[in-house]
């Protein structure tokens, strides 16, 4: 019951602070007996729903990355022939509230190979993500021009070379904060292109072009 209610108050954030609901529980033994039915009141946590979208183009960048556009959208890539050493996308943000909070990637993935991404948060490290395969039974060819796919996706990210205890949300304070999208000097031309970030603190947020289905037709970016 308590995690029924607590998933319950996750789910509802986005209604106006303080909402009561009501729940009828009964008690079921092994012969089928039920009890009287009680009532149970949970009532909703008041959040203060905080978004930021951040553009991969306007992040700093260091010297082996470049930038392109693929279709409309604008994109951050780690090409062939870069520096074999790992490239970092920088980028500044603010939350006027702290709290726990989720992030979502815009990416294509460009080989199965180069799939993994990390992601540093103020300096520490949050965890490293694998994104989709670019290729249905994960076939290890490169992405020709012109036939790149676009997906959006919650980064679950894990710690250390195995992404061990993964999770999707980071507590941040209020205050300013630097992200950081650490590409593998040894994938140059084969990690993920990245488009777009969202930071929320709303569990139920959703970005436009997610899709729970990869879809590989000719649907180059997921509506």
């Amino acid at each position: 019951l308590h995690r029924l209610i607590r998933r319950q108050r996750q789910m509802c954030i986005r209604d106006s602070p303080g909402p009561d609901y009501f729940y009828k529980v009964v008690a079921v033994d092994r012969r089928g007996n039920v009890s009287e039915p009680v009532t149970v009141k949970a009532t909703t946590r008041p959040l203060k729903v905080v978004t930021r979208r951040l553009r991969a183009v306007d992040g700093r960048l260091t010297a082996g990355l470049k930038k392109g556009r693929s279709i409309d959208v604008d994109y951050v890539a780690f090409p062939q022939g870069a520096p074999a050493e790992d490239q970092k996308l920088s980028l500044t943000f603010d939350v006027p509230a702290a709290g726990d909070y989720y992030l979502w990637c815009e990416y294509s993935p460009r080989h199965t190979k180069g799939r993994w991404l990390r992601f540093d948060l103020d300096g520490r490290e949050f965890g490293r993500w694998a994104t989709h395969q670019p290729w249905r039974l994960r076939r290890n060819r490169p992405i020709k021009p012109g036939t790149e796919r676009w997906f959006v996706q919650r980064v679950v990210a894990g710690k250390g070379r195995y992404a061990r205890n993964p999770t999707d949300r980071v507590h941040l304070d209020a205050g300013k904060h630097v992200l950081e999208v650490v590409f593998d000097g040894t994938n140059a031309g084969r990690t993920p292109w990245v488009s777009t970030f969202w930071v929320t603190n709303d569990a139920s947020f959703v970005p436009k072009g997610y899709s729970p289905q990869f879809r590989f037709n000719r649907l180059r970016r997921q509506r």
